[in-house]
């Protein structure tokens, strides 16, 4: 079977998206009777000009996926096309996959540029004519059936997201070249998040800031900035305010899974997940997990970390302060968290 995947966002970032592609792309390889034909926006160099950048983007989503797109995948004569996230082409000449992470968007829409906003008025129309919808959890089943009227749930499909083998404990000279690397404590709490809304980050911090006198633990927390600048400023004005809190934005994997290793644990205090993946990569190094209870982490989390409400700061600085201060409990969430990140494969 010859099937055309847009690796688009293979050259936009290194969050979500870019890592889920990333490896459905290296599995897809092995597959015998699978011939991949990747198609892709010609992104030609990063625009420095905001205007330039905006006009970019609008004719990536208007022109290229309603016109080009459709014709490149008309001349490559395949039998498939797979979009690895909704906003796709209304126009594909095949049956076609539309894979969804989650519909945050939904519940907030004032949290995205008016531009992401109205793209998703389209999105509904784009799942009702799909052959078949990926998304990476129960939870997100639910959310697709609850927002897009008239969408077939037998054509949905759940696939859990997979934890790259790569992840796993690493050596204790490990830890401390990467401490050393980036000039870091010898203890300290980890969280990886985008800097965005959802990912509940000052209620975080400020949760950490009552505690701090009370743990050995400073706080690093690893991310891009997202795509809310004002928002993404003012946590990191509240994290320079701070010297136990030291922010190394984004890091590549061969050192995310070093730090998790490293960390006395991994706190998630994000209010809504499509998977929460970051939680079972922290599992499957050996690093117990605290996060927040609701969206998508009941089920991922498994019984296998500690839970909070991402509403309550005082419930998230007792959850921190009760997993710090007990060895045996860090000891009995990390060979649980092994055990539960070993469903991910």
């Amino acid at each position: 079977m010859n099937v055309a995947i847009d690796t688009t966002a293979l050259m936009l970032n290194k969050a979500g998206v870019h890592v889920y592609l990333r490896e459905l792309l290296e599995a897809l390889r092995d597959v015998e009777g699978i011939n991949l034909v990747p198609v892709c926006y010609d992104l030609k160099a990063e625009r420095t000009n905001r205007l330039m950048s905006k006009l970019d983007t609008l004719y990536r989503d208007v022109i290229w996926q309603n016109l080009v797109l459709p014709r490149d995948i008309g001349k490559a004569g395949v039998d498939l096309f797979h979009a690895p996230q909704p906003r796709t082409t209304v126009g594909a000449p095949v049956p076609f996959v539309v894979t969804v992470y989650d519909l945050y968007v939904y519940h907030n829409p004032q949290g995205y540029s008016w531009w992401t906003s109205f793209l998703y008025h389209l999105v509904p129309m784009i799942l009702r004519r799909a052959s078949v919808i990926i998304t990476i959890s129960e939870f997100s089943r639910r959310e697709l059936i609850r927002f897009v009227p008239g969408l077939d749930p037998s054509k949905i499909v759940v696939t859990p997201l997979g934890v790259s083998e790569r992840f796993q404990p690493a050596s204790k000279d490990a830890c401390g070249r990467v401490r050393q690397k980036y000039n870091l404590p010898e203890r300290f709490l980890l969280a990886v998040n985008t800097l965005e809304p959802r990912k509940n980050l000052l209620p975080f911090l400020e949760a950490f800031s009552r505690i701090q006198n009370k743990i050995d633990e400073h706080l690093v927390l690893v991310g891009s900035p997202g795509w809310v600048p004002k928002h993404a400023a003012s946590i990191l004005e509240t994290m320079r305010r701070n010297e136990r809190i030291h922010y190394v934005g984004y890091v590549p994997d061969e050192d995310l899974e070093v730090l998790y290793s490293a960390a006395s644990a991994y706190v998630f205090p994000s209010s809504y997940e499509g998977f929460g993946l970051p939680a079972v990569e922290a599992m499957a190094c050996g690093c117990p997990v605290i996060a927040s209870k609701g969206s998508s982490l009941d089920e991922v989390i498994g019984g296998a970390g500690l839970q909070f409400d991402p509403a309550s700061q005082d419930e998230m600085a007792e959850t921190i302060l009760r997993m710090v201060g007990s060895v045996s409990l860090r000891d009995t969430f990390k060979a649980k968290g092994f055990e539960n990140a070993a469903r991910y494969s």
